[in-house]
């Protein structure tokens, strides 16, 4: 939550201080005429780009937690200060991973606005600067920096309350699938 909480406050300086109206996509467009109007479509362009950090905030999150209670579980000795420098170590490389995987998403996403831009006869800063285009990066740089600074909160929430945890079922991951 915490990391969410920073998300949300990062986004909305981001959009607010890149006067992103939340116009972006015609379909923006349509449901304004639509609604008449009585949609505010920042707010709109905000909450999308939380619910689109979300899936991997949680996929960090999780996996984070995992990892500190997978070295606690391997090794019962072993220290909070060792066991969150490890979980970092894997969290960076996750965070990598993610960051990759948030930029192809909104790259796959955003195919034909790229193909409209390459097409255009507009010059690379307007394009850049224009809504559709500042709204893309603004979606990754803002998931990108909720990543990296979700790892270190939740590995050092995990290293302070999983040494000794006993999980209540011993199959506790596993939700019944067989692999």
């Amino acid at each position: 939550m915490i990391a969410v909480l920073i998300t949300g406050v990062l986004a909305i300086l981001s959009v607010h201080g890149s006067d992103l109206s939340g116009f972006n996509v015609e379909e923006s467009v349509y449901l304004n005429f639509n609604t008449g109007g009585t949609l505010d479509f920042t707010a709109l362009l905000l909450g999308a780009i939380i619910i689109g950090v979300l899936g991997v905030l949680d996929d960090i999150a999780v996996t984070q937690a995992a990892v500190v209670a997978e070295l606690f579980d391997s090794n019962k000795g072993m220290t909070r200060r060792e066991a969150y420098k490890r979980a970092i170590r894997v969290g960076r490389e996750h965070v990598g991973a993610l960051v990759n995987t948030l930029v192809l998403a909104y790259t796959g996403a955003s195919l034909p606005l790229f193909m409209y831009f390459y097409l255009s006869l507009a010059t690379f800063g307007s394009s850049v600067n224009s809504e559709l285009f500042a709204t893309e990066i603004v979606r990754t740089i803002v998931g990108s920096i909720g990543l990296v600074l979700t790892v270190p909160i939740v590995t050092f929430l995990a290293v302070l309350y999983l040494k000794g945890y006993k999980p209540k079922h011993s199959q506790s991951h596993s939700h019944g699938h067989s692999h």
